[in-house]
């Protein structure tokens, strides 16, 4: 699309503003606070520090390598990765402006969607934690933006091997650093198949291989190290764990193949106190308890536990269904890390930057429900009807198409997969969920004016 100078113009000037009050914002924020961490972070770091040292002698395959060598990137030091995360974010920001550009050719829509990352207190406090998820969310978001882009060359004839190879590359670290994402490499590949052989290319089966062969190296070689050290085939051995996040919810149906499991379990929720969390994988001592009585490693504990959810889900599918369902709700709703007092620098400001927070995260649950979810899954509605129906006026982009897929599946896994902080998963394709709300009320907005001035 060729644009006369002044509009490049103005484009420039708009995308300047949104990256520089990005900037602004979170060099405020870093002037007030330091780092945070939780509870997955140390295990994040002891990686690292054991991929420096080239001994793994000690890891358990719990934590997959992506984001270990990101830390390693800026020397393992949480001052210096909270920065590189910042300096993601900003990029993020880039990106979805671009992305949202492409889609509507608005300058103020993609001013807006670029602002809903880069001006967004929940994102930036996001940054701020040492955890996957800005990391993840650059992934996502760059793979989104290079499919896109590969798209249009593939409609364009043009030589296309290079950039299969870079997007194999993206989308297999992405899942490489997140799992819940190991389907991305799979989606793109079967979109990818598909629009080279509509489109008449030679070799669209070697080219569909040459884009997959990153994942298959990724994944597979790290599966397979997994399983010389462990016996466990897989990216990381905490599968079994996690789903047993819903498996222990229908622990008592458990057989008596699974009775040490079922009744260390049963034994901790026995003693639960009132103010205690519900019964999850990780409650008092059973983790202890079935390892001291079986003797069984870590990666061993999990694939007994795999085995254990497996049974109960097949034989109890409507338990596992309902389960699944509460756990996907969350999902669409909007959460910013807890922010302590710890890490607040200035303690004059303490209670009013928290103040700012709170209100803040009670504003967006609300506003991410009512202007994005909800006409998200309208969006869907659309799709579906349109796949009924062919409704000419519900037509959605290939691009549209495919980030709608890649946020409704990663919501899927996650709730299948997780019964736990499922508004922490949603985050990396938080911004994709605004983009696909924008672009399509914009067409739907030029197709009403369209019919209006051209009536059947």
């Amino acid at each position: 699309m060729n644009l006369d100078p002044n509009k490049n113009k103005e484009i420039a000037i708009w995308f300047s503003i949104v990256i520089v009050v990005s900037i602004v914002l979170r060099v405020l924020f870093l002037s007030v606070s330091t780092f945070a961490t939780e509870n997955d972070t140390v295990g994040y770091i002891k990686l690292a520090e054991q991929i420096v040292q080239h001994d793994l002698s000690q890891d358990n395959g719990l934590r997959t390598p992506g984001y270990p060598l990101f830390l390693i990137l800026f020397g393992i030091k949480p001052a210096i990765v909270r920065l590189a995360q910042m300096g993601l974010g900003i990029l993020i920001t880039a990106m979805l402006f671009i992305i949202a550009w492409q889609l509507t050719h608005n300058i103020f829509l993609s001013a807006f969607v670029g602002a809903s990352y880069g001006c967004n207190i929940t994102m930036i406090s996001w940054e701020n934690l040492i955890l996957t998820e800005t990391l993840t969310t650059f992934c996502v978001v760059l793979s989104i933006v290079i499919f896109i882009f590969l798209l249009y060359q593939i409609e364009k004839h043009q030589s296309i091997s290079s950039w299969l190879i870079l997007e194999g590359v993206i989308s297999a670290f992405t899942s490489i650093v997140r799992p819940t994402f190991l389907f991305l490499p799979v989606l793109f590949a079967v979109i990818i198949f598909f629009k080279l052989w509509k489109e008449k290319y030679k070799n669209f089966f070697l080219s569909t291989v040459l884009f997959l062969l990153p994942f298959i190296v990724a994944i597979g070689g790290w599966s397979t190290f997994n399983y010389i050290r462990f016996g466990y085939w897989g990216p990381s051995t905490i599968t079994g764990y996690s789903l047993t996040d819903h498996s222990v919810k229908l622990i008592q149906y458990a057989p008596d193949q699974f009775a040490v499991i079922r009744d260390s379990y049963l034994d901790v929720e026995q003693h639960l106190q009132p103010s205690d969390d519900p019964l999850h994988v990780w409650s008092g001592d059973a983790i202890t308890q079935i390892q001291m009585k079986t003797g069984w490693t870590f990666p061993q504990l999990s694939r007994e536990l795999t085995k254990m959810a497996i049974y109960l889900f097949i034989n109890h599918p409507f338990l596992y269904a309902k389960n699944v369902f509460f756990a996907w709700i969350p999902f669409w709703d909007a959460k910013a890390p807890w922010i302590s007092q710890k890490i607040i620098l200035n303690q004059a400001l303490q209670n009013y930057i928290l103040r700012i927070f709170y209100i803040w995260k009670r504003l967006e649950h609300y506003g991410t429900v009512v202007l994005f979810s909800i006409p998200f899954f309208i969006t869907l509605v659309g799709m579906l009807m349109q796949f009924l129906f062919r409704k000419k006026i519900l037509l959605i982009s290939l691009p549209i198409l495919m980030m709608c897929s890649v946020i409704f599946i990663t919501s899927l896994l996650q709730a299948m997969t997780e019964y736990g902080d499922s508004m922490r998963y949603a985050l990396p394709v938080r911004g994709l969920v605004i983009c696909v709300v924008v672009s399509e009320a914009w067409w739907i907005r030029g197709q009403i004016n369209l019919l209006e001035k051209h009536p059947r």
